[in-house]
Parts: C-alpha cells; sequence; structure tokens
C-alpha cells in the first residue's frame, strides 16, 4: 500500500518532517503502508535523503503540475490544506488526513479543514499530531465525499444551445 504526501506548491517543512517522523512511519507501517511518496515543494534541500525505517521506502519530488495520478495510485493522501488538493482527494475517495500550516497569516485552511472533520470526510490534525492522525485514519469510518451535482448547470447549459 501506498501514501502519498503532498503540500502544494509552496513550502511546508513541518508537514514533511512530520511524515519523515519514525513514530509516523512506524504507525503507516503498522497499516500496511510500505511506500510513501513526498511532494517536498521548495523544501526538498532542508531533507536531503530521508530515513525510512525497515519495511518502509519513500521516494519524493518537488513539484508537479498534476498530481492526480499520484493521489489516484495511492491508498492514503496526507495533504497540506489546500482546497484543491483536498477536492482532489476526496473526489478521488481517497482516505485523506489534512494538516493545516498554522504558520499562515489568515488561516482559512484551518477552518476548511475543521468544517469537513466535523462533517466526516476527512481527518484534520497538526504536523505534531500526525502519528495520531494516521491512527485516527484507519480507526475512523469517514463518509465518502458526494459526487458534484451538474444537473442545474446542465439545464441552463441545454437551454442556451438550444435558443
Amino acid at each position: 500500500m501506498k501514501a502519498f504526501v503532498t503540500v502544494g506548491s509552496t513550502r511546508f517543512d513541518e508537514l514533511v518532517s512530520g511524515v519523515l517522523h519514525v513514530n509516523v512511519q512506524y504507525q503507516l507501517l503498522q497499516h500496511g503502508i510500505t511506500q510513501l511518496i513526498v511532494q517536498f515543494g521548495n523544501g526538498r534541500e532542508a531533507f536531503g535523503t530521508p530515513s525510512p525505517i525497515e519495511g518502509i521506502s519513500i521516494s519524493g519530488f518537488d513539484y508537479a503540475p498534476e498530481i492526480g495520478t499520484y493521489i489516484e495510485s495511492s491508498s492514503i493522501v496526507i495533504s497540506h490544506a489546500g482546497a484543491g488538493s483536498i477536492l482532489q482527494s476526496l473526489r478521488a475517495q481517497k482516505p485523506l488526513i489534512v494538516v493545516p500550516n498554522e504558520s499562515l497569516m489568515d488561516n482559512h485552511q484551518l477552518e476548511l479543514s475543521n468544517k469537513l472533520a466535523s462533517l466526516q470526510y476527512l481527518i484534520t490534525c497538526s504536523y505534531k499530531d500526525l502519528a495520531q492522525g494516521v491512527e485516527a485514519l484507519f480507526n475512523t469510518k469517514l463518509k465518502p465525499f458526494p459526487n458534484p451535482e451538474y444537473s442545474a448547470f446542465q439545464k441552463v447549459l441545454s437551454d442556451v444551445l438550444t435558443k
């Protein structure tokens, strides 16, 4: 099984440090995750070569213009709280842990992740509590995220095209 970690297009060293921590790797391995793919963002040089525990392989990259294939091929996703990454993971029906970047000035990420967690679509935690977040993910029955409802838009489009 594979976990994909994304920090988005910027830098979120705390999330990367958190997921590379031995306790988090141990929790992942306990739940069958043997491969960890990390999108480092602009902070890769801060981590050098990650040190995996026995049983886990770690690979990564700085940035990809499209992360959909990584999300689709993963068993779980651990993500920063960017709306795009959250929505893409939820629409792919992947179990999701969201870690808000609490150092942001206007912390709308925290509000978004807390709301979606309260609706039981995902698990949210701080980077400091990531090991507990992994444990919670595997011990919580999350609700499937609803498919988008396009019928109103399709009706409007149909009305416009038939005139």
